[in-house]
């Protein structure tokens, strides 16, 4: 009778739901339960951009004056959308018509119409224009946000408020339209993006602070990055495939419908669990570190980016180049999402259904891809740096086959055959890069290395997605324009395979390593990490 007791009480039955489904430290402490609670919601929020911005083109081409050409299942609502006449126009594709509102076979492409114009851009650039904005705006914010995060009390209030902001910016564009999608893309990309970058900042600075052991905090990271994955995943199935074609008309049209009811879902899902997390487990915090005297909120962050970059010029140099590459190459795995959907809605002559499926693919196929990486590290089958060399030659092999052999609405169906192989690059890119960061880290200063290491993936963010704009308004053609990942990519890969030698990179560090964080009150000195051999 005892057990049975003991098998009913509530709190026996939440902690082997923790046991189950959580980490092992969020036994010992539920700020670990609250940071996941609250990076789902987030996730979940923040990923409906992968919804909003089919629904924001359709309606940036309605008002440039485009329509498509043979679009099926057009409801009476899309009659300013959709033409069915012959002529060599091709499927799927967006055409001008003429400035008496009259559609001709002869009809030029949207994209390479100079009279198709919406506030000064091809409306088939919104992709592209939303992403700059948004990159451009955590580059700059991301020295703020650090310095806030590092020098204010008030971390918890900045969490709050961060994600009060990400919300209300998902809640206005439920009233997207033909008079509301401008101002909802400007939202997207400067609220939007901002605040859930700015809040991500202070959500992970209590990371070091839930853990007593460092050894710890893969435990909390990987199990994270699976709940936020399938969260995704969900998202992506729920509103593709389950509640979304409840609500939504056929033809373009529906698109629109469809970014709507995403950001339905995601408000009414994610704000609760960010609330949960935030007012249920995480607490707050005093400042991690004094303001030095002379300085301001508003400057320390900057004095720091250049006070880190000198000590990589004059100390830690082989790291210095590693962060230079990592600029490059992460500004390509942070647009090739966006860019890939402006690609294969524009290039393609797709849409948002075929969007949703092929971001689903992507995101499926980089988990294995992960997987890969982690076995291929405790296995040593590559060094340290043939490994992300490999993941970034993955990469661009594969956005090159899209431009070479994906490049029109007849070939359009082959990108799904190519999007996996992409999807696990990027799986694979990630722990890599992480393991050999952290070999080059030198000891004693792991706090200010890994702050320069999330401004690097910043810095650059805004830059793939501006070169693609330029060249898909200077030419009307998005068949080049895709290159643009690759060529960053390739770029990084350059840096890193010609400048970062891991060998002189460990002797650069081998002398700090005593003086990392070690766990136990006898743990024993800190080995020199050492690169796996070098192979092909």
């Amino acid at each position: 009778m005892a057990d049975a007791d003991k098998n009913d009480d509530p709190t026996t039955k939440a902690n082997a739901c923790q046991r189950r489904c959580c980490p092992a430290p969020s036994l010992k402490n539920p700020e670990v339960l609250g940071f996941m609670w609250d990076r789902i919601g987030a996730t979940v929020l923040f990923i409906t951009i992968l919804t909003v911005l089919p629904g924001l083109t359709v309606l940036a081409r309605r008002e440039g004056g485009c329509y498509k050409y043979d679009c099926p299942y057009a409801n009476e609502d899309d009659d300013d959308l959709c033409d069915f006449m012959g002529g060599d126009r091709e499927r799927g594709r967006w055409y001008c018509k003429d400035p008496g509102d009259v559609r001709h076979p002869q009809d030029k492409l949207c994209a390479k119409d100079p009279q198709c114009k919406v506030y000064g851009l091809s409306p088939a650039s919104t992709i592209p224009f939303v992403a700059t904005v948004s990159g451009l705006c955590c580059a700059v914010l991301m020295p703020l946000v650090g310095a806030f995060v590092d020098h204010s009390p008030k971390r918890w209030e900045a969490l709050v408020a961060t994600a009060a902001l990400l919300i209300a910016a998902n809640a206005l564009q439920i009233s997207l339209g033909p008079r509301t999608w401008f101002a909802a893309g400007l939202i997207q990309a400067t609220v939007g993006a901002g605040s859930y970058m700015a809040h991500q900042a202070c959500l992970f600075a209590y990371i070091p602070e839930m853990v007593a052991d460092p050894s710890e905090v893969p435990s909390v990271t990987g199990v994270l990055k699976a709940w936020e994955s399938l969260a995704i995943i969900l998202y992506l199935v729920i509103v593709g495939a389950g509640v979304g074609p409840l609500f939504t008309r056929e033809g373009p049209s529906g698109e629109v419908d469809l970014a709507r009811v995403g950001q339905v879902v995601a408000v009414v899902v994610g704000a609760p669990l960010m609330v949960l997390g935030m007012f249920r487990y995480l607490g707050r915090r005093p400042a991690l570190q004094e303001l030095p005297e002379g300085r301001s909120l508003w400057s320390i962050g900057f004095y720091r980016v250049a006070a880190t970059v000198k000590t990589l010029r004059t100390e830690f140099r082989t790291l210095g180049c590693f962060y230079l590459g990592y600029a490059f190459w992460e500004s390509a795995n942070t647009a090739v999402v966006s860019l890939t959907g402006a690609y294969v809605l524009e290039q393609l002559g797709m849409d948002a259904g075929d969007f949703i499926i092929i971001a689903l693919l992507f995101v499926l196929c980089a988990i294995p891809g992960a997987i890969t990486s982690i076995k291929i590290a405790d296995k040593e089958w590559l060094s340290l740096k043939a490994s992300v060399a490999g993941a970034l030659v993955l990469s661009s092999v594969c956005l090159c086959c899209v431009s070479a052999f994906v490049y029109s609405s007849g070939t359009g169906p082959y990108v799904f055959a190519i999007v996996p192989f992409l999807g696990f690059a990027n799986g694979w890119v990630y722990p890599a890069q992480r393991n050999l960061l952290v070999a080059l880290i030198p000891g004693g200063c792991e706090a200010e290395m890994m702050g320069f290491f999330q401004f690097s993936a910043m810095s650059l963010s805004w830059a793939p997605s501006l070169v693609f704009l330029a060249m898909g308004e200077t030419t009307g053609e998005y068949r080049e324009a895709i290159l643009v990942c690759p060529i960053f990519w390739l770029g990084g890969l350059a840096v890193l395979y010609f400048c970062v030698d891991v060998d002189k990179g460990l002797e650069e560090v081998e002398a700090t390593l005593d003086k990392r964080f070690k766990s136990g009150a006898a743990a024993a000195p800190a080995a020199a990490p050492q690169a796996a051999p070098e192979k092909a």
